[in-house]
């Protein structure tokens, strides 16, 4: 179903990714109560660069915030995503997430790959930073 104010958003290679005011829409699944207690316990450690997780809505899509900035989903990626500059800002963004995530003891981590168990010296990391997974230009890289 279309709605008349959904802005189909770039990226979201899985899954269709729409705008609908402030907020984000995306299909969910049996991953997203997990992720939804992942990105909240983020907030609660001070970590804004990503969205906030604010439920399901009527369709059983997950509702986040919206973060304004641009992906970047073809190729070739402009010449500056390859730079030191960059670089260096997607390892200290890594780092704060680790550092926020470090004490998040789920009783199970629910992936798309089905969910598993976190061992004590493992935490839940993010798997896939690539420019097709930042937002350029905002408050959140």
């Amino acid at each position: 179903m279309h709605r008349e104010d959904e802005q189909v958003l770039e990226g979201g290679n899985l899954t269709k990714v729409v705008r609908v005011g402030d907020t984000v829409r995306r299909s969910s699944g049996p991953w997203t109560p997990f992720v939804h207690q992942l990105l909240s316990h983020l907030r609660d450690r001070q970590f804004t660069m990503g969205p906030e997780a604010l439920g399901i809505d009527a369709a059983g899509n997950e509702v986040l915030t919206f973060i304004p900035g641009e992906t970047f989903t073809q190729h070739p990626w402009a010449a500056w995503v390859w730079s030191d500059d960059l670089l260096l800002e997607a390892v200290r963004a890594l780092a704060a997430y680790h550092r926020a995530v470090a004490d998040f003891r789920p009783t199970s981590v629910e992936s798309r790959l089905g969910a598993s168990q976190l061992r004590d010296d493992e935490i839940v990391c993010h798997n896939d930073l690539a420019p097709y997974n930042w937002l350029f230009g905002s408050n959140g890289g």
